[in-house]
Parts: C-alpha cells; sequence; structure tokens
C-alpha cells in the first residue's frame, strides 16, 4: 500500500517497473537468490544541499536573508486574509511524487501516474471508511500532485504514523518568525497586570463567568483536554451567556484551512440541521483522543460543545492551522508561542461583536514556560475549570498560583466528577 512506503531519496528511475521503483525509493533493493531486501544509505540528494554554488555568492545569501528578515518585522496582520496568508497552508499535506524524488530523480509520467492513482485510492477507501468523501479533503489536484487539506491527527487517523509519499507542508517558517517578534514585541511593552481579584460573589459557573466578563471584551476558559467539567459548564451555561452578551465562541483544535468550511457551513445551515461528517468526525477523533473509554458516550465533549454554541446562536471561530497544530514531535517548533500568536492575532481581528469566550487548553489560557497566554495579551480573565474538585459542587478558588506546577489563573473552578 502506498500509505506504508517512505518517501524518495534521489535517484534516476525511468525504465523500471513500478514495484522494483517502490523498493528504490525506499532505500531498498533486492539482493541475493531469495529476494531478501537490503537496506543501504543513500547519499543526500544535491538539491537538498545548504552549501553555496555557482555564482551565488555569500554576499547574495547574507543580503536574501537580510531582506527576508524585514519582511518578517511586520508581524501584526492587516485583517484576517494576511494573517490567514503568514499562518495557514494552502495544502497541508502534498502527495508529489517526483518532487518527494528529488530534483536528480526522473520519474516517467506514468509512473507518476500510477502513484498518484495508488495514494489517491489508498486514501479515498480509508476517507470511506469513516464516512467521508475523497472531496471532502482535496484542495487541488494535477498531472504530478495531489493537495489535501487534512491537519497530523487526521493523517495519523487515516493513514496511521506512517506516510508514505505524503509530505506536510513545512513553510512554517514565517509562521515561527513572526511569533518570535510578536512575543518579544509583547514582553517589550511591559504592559501592567490586571489587578488580583479580591473576591468572588458568585459560586456557580455561571455567576462566575458574569463576573469575569462584566468589564471586559472577552474571557479565557482554559481546561485539561480530558476534563468533563469545563466541557459540561460551558455547554449548560451556552444560552445563558449569548443572553448575557456573549457572540463568539473561540476554539482550539479547530484548524481554519481544515475545518472552517463544515464549521461555517453547519453554523449558517437550519436549526436542527446534521454536522457535516468532515466536521463531526473530526470532533468526534478528539474526544475519543482525551476521553477515558467509559467516558466517550458522555453528552460533554467537543461534538456537542459545537452543537450548544450553534443551538444557542453563537458564532465559532477556529484557533489552530495545521501550521499551529503541528506534529509534538517537531521539537524546534514551540506550540504554545505559535498557536496563542495565531490565536490572539485571530481574535483581534475578528473584531466580535459583542462578549467573546476562547476556550483553550489551560496552558493556552494563561502564561506557561515563558510565553504570554491567550488573557495576558488581551488583557482579560482567565478561568480554569477541573475534575479535580472533593465534592460535585463547584469549589471557587481566586489568584491561583502554581496552578500545575506552572500557571496562575484569575480564577479555579474545580469540580468531583
Amino acid at each position: 500500500m502506498l500509505g506504508d512506503l517512505k518517501r524518495f531519496p534521489a535517484g534516476r528511475y525511468p525504465d523500471m517497473k513500478v514495484e522494483n521503483i517502490r523498493l528504490k525509493i525506499e532505500g531498498q533493493e533486492l539482493g541475493g537468490k531469495e529476494g531478501v531486501k537490503h537496506t543501504r544509505r543513500r547519499k543526500p540528494d544535491a538539491a537538498g544541499s545548504s552549501h553555496v554554488h555557482g555564482g551565488q555568492s555569500v554576499a547574495s545569501t547574507l543580503a536574501s536573508a537580510q531582506s527576508k528578515a524585514l519582511q518578517d518585522t511586520n508581524f501584526k496582520a492587516s485583517d484576517l486574509a494576511e494573517l490567514a496568508r503568514w499562518c495557514e497552508s494552502p495544502h497541508p499535506y502534498a502527495l508529489a511524487p517526483s518532487k518527494a524524488a528529488g530534483k536528480s530523480s526522473q520519474l516517467s509520467a506514468n509512473v507518476v501516474s500510477i502513484l498518484l492513482q495508488e495514494g489517491k485510492h489508498a486514501l479515498e477507501q480509508r476517507l470511506e471508511a469513516q464516512g467521508l468523501k475523497l472531496g471532502d479533503v482535496v484542495v487541488s489536484e494535477g498531472r504530478d500532485h495531489l493537495h489535501i487539506n487534512l491537519n497530523y491527527l487526521e493523517m495519523d487517523s487515516c493513514l496511521g504514523t506512517s506516510k508514505g509519499l505524503w509530505a506536510p507542508d513545512s513553510n512554517d517558517k514565517k509562521l515561527i518568525a513572526k511569533a518570535a517578534r510578536y512575543f518579544d514585541d509583547f514582553n517589550a511593552q511591559k504592559l501592567p497586570e490586571l489587578a488580583p481579584l479580591t473576591k468572588m460573589k458568585s459560586k456557580d459557573s455561571l455567576g462566575v463567568m458574569r463576573e469575569l466578563l462584566r468589564d471586559a471584551p472577552g474571557l479565557v476558559i482554559g481546561e485539561g483536554h480530558n476534563s468533563t467539567s469545563s466541557k459540561r459548564e460551558l455547554i449548560n451555561n451556552m444560552k445563558s451567556l449569548k443572553a448575557s452578551g456573549v457572540t463568539t465562541l473561540f476554539m482550539e483544535h479547530l484548524c481554519a484551512e481544515s475545518h472552517d468550511k463544515a464549521l461555517n457551513n453547519y453554523l449558517s445551515a437550519p436549526k436542527g440541521s446534521p454536522m457535516p461528517a468532515r466536521l463531526k468526525n473530526y470532533l468526534d477523533l478528539q474526544s475519543q483522543g482525551h476521553q477515558a473509554p467509559e467516558e466517550l458516550h458522555t453528552k460533554y465533549n467537543f461534538t456537542t460543545l459545537v452543537e450548544a454554541a450553534k443551538h444557542a446562536g453563537l458564532r465559532v471561530v477556529s484557533l489552530d492551522t495545521t501550521s499551529t497544530y503541528m506534529a509534538p514531535e517537531k521539537a524546534e517548533i514551540k506550540r504554545a508561542q505559535a498557536m496563542n500568536y495565531y490565536a490572539a492575532e485571530k481574535i483581534r481581528l475578528s473584531k466580535p461583536e459583542g462578549k467573546w469566550v476562547a476556550f483553550v487548553g489551560a496552558t493556552h489560557a494563561t502564561s506557561c514556560d515563558g510565553v504570554p497566554g491567550l488573557a495576558e495579551l488581551h488583557g482579560v480573565r482567565s478561568l480554569v475549570i477541573d475534575d479535580l474538585g472533593l465534592k460535585s459542587r463547584a469549589t471557587v478558588d481566586i489568584n491561583v498560583k502554581n496552578y500545575g506546577g506552572k500557571l496562575n489563573p484569575d480564577v479555579r473552578l474545580s469540580y468531583k466528577v
């Protein structure tokens, strides 16, 4: 199956049969009478070398780097379209055999066509097993490529951890550079922190949310993603929050390129319309990944949260892209920094007509490991809701310090579930 192949190393394969090409591009060759596979290392493709060749001087390389650095000095987008150009990928994953093979390779058009068709068919089968159509995820298709908008979690669900020739878009350097400058600028401003809370009159979640929203444009609610209480309290209070002036729910996990189309179609559909499979499958996947097996049938999960927001008449806005929602193994990229930058700018540029609530992981809600949280970035309060209480009624703590060993939320609501 194509989904089990490794990416092409460099090589020339003009006349070989497709099966032998598969072995070559995996860095393997058949040896001996038994046909035993042997793996050997291949030299890096010259196209991937970092050396300066020919007429490209060191000076021109430095000039190019300086020019690029100047472009990154602008880290605050003028509108949502510009933010999308900086942070969203036009094709999160690509199947492009010739590109994967390297510039020194020569795959025939017939071989490219066969590999594309096999990859397309394999993906289509996996999607159909999940109730999805290929058209739900294809961004573009040509004679030499197939581009899709699945994020890394969805790709793992479809093809497993070995993606074969499927390659993620690696054009995230601009996002990383801008995020770094954004936080350098924010920290340099040394803005005064909000004054500590003196007390909370309310003892229930709705009252606490209303108090924290009273003199602020928004509220950041943080959770552990396996928490039930956080989703339950937000779902049960959704209509009351709308009545209190909340118009927009910003959500982590939803990636703009992958889910916005299905999300917006769902929100604009008549009342009672089913959630599109593209959106429901992903939200169910999130719930399955974060909840224990015995909790999977609870009515308080990511899917029912979006349903409740629609029923209450709230707008739901994605706070991730496929680049900010990067695979955790990409250690050189700080998820918190990338996501918090994009999310903070998305909230600013969306300009909600009324008040807003951002629902994110607790480590994005307030400062964590030196990265300012969304609450600090927008000058609003942070509320963490968890399942760690000793009784079913809420325990309310204010001006919390060292929560989870590193967080300082304004308020914590704890429930026993």
